[in-house]
């Protein structure tokens, strides 16, 4: 029994130093902090994500002005260059002698004659006629040839006025007449339905 009673103290103080030494560890680590309230973590949490998303939207903002800023800039420069490349067509068409004193070109680079555009609705159809012709050779000199179709819709006189003044600048003249009376001192190719009519006239006038 003694000896029973020796084993079980033993046991006993065992389990005492145990305790004892467990005590001393808990009492020896480091008081923990007071909790913080885990709204105010999570809100910061939020509001970081979101000033992080809105650091990527304004990188990515950058990266698309750059590129925007850089195609702008390409773009006034071809313009730039094509205005100057315009502008010294324009000047070097102004720089050469026109065929008529009162014909000018503009700084558009449009062709004036006494300051109107030469289009029908600034000059008659008798006028551009002797004129049109006029400029065209000036281009090509060696070709001197003018055809003019539904030449009858002009009047009698202004026929005449158009075609002295064609052969005096030394002009060979085709004109297409619609009518069934004679040209008299006159080639004439006759035609009817698109078919050749006057064989003989027709060879004479290719002699």
């Amino acid at each position: 029994m003694l000896k029973q009673k020796t084993l079980l103290e033993l046991e006993i103080n065992n389990v005492k130093n145990k305790r004892d030494a467990g005590i001393k560890y808990i009492s020896n680590l480091p008081m923990p902090e007071e909790l913080i309230n885990s709204e105010e973590i999570d809100n910061k949490i939020k509001e970081a994500t979101l000033n992080n998303n809105k650091s990527i939207d304004y990188e990515h903002y950058l990266q698309q002005k750059q590129k925007y800023d850089l195609r702008v800039s390409e773009l006034n420069n071809n313009k730039k260059r094509q205005s100057e490349t315009i502008k010294a067509k324009i000047d070097y068409i102004r720089s050469k002698k026109l065929p008529f004193d009162n014909l000018e070109i503009n700084e558009k680079g449009e062709l004036l004659l006494s300051g109107k555009p030469i289009k029908e609705q600034y000059f008659a159809t008798g006028e551009l006629l002797r004129i049109v012709p006029v400029l065209i050779s000036s281009l090509n000199p060696e070709l001197k040839y003018v055809f003019i179709q539904q030449f009858n819709l002009l009047d009698e006189k202004q026929q005449k006025i158009v075609e002295e003044y064609l052969v005096s600048k030394g002009f060979q003249l085709v004109a297409e007449i619609v009518g069934e009376k004679e040209i008299e001192n006159k080639h004439c190719i006759v035609l009817k339905d698109m078919h050749l009519i006057d064989e003989s006239s027709a060879k004479e006038n290719i002699l």
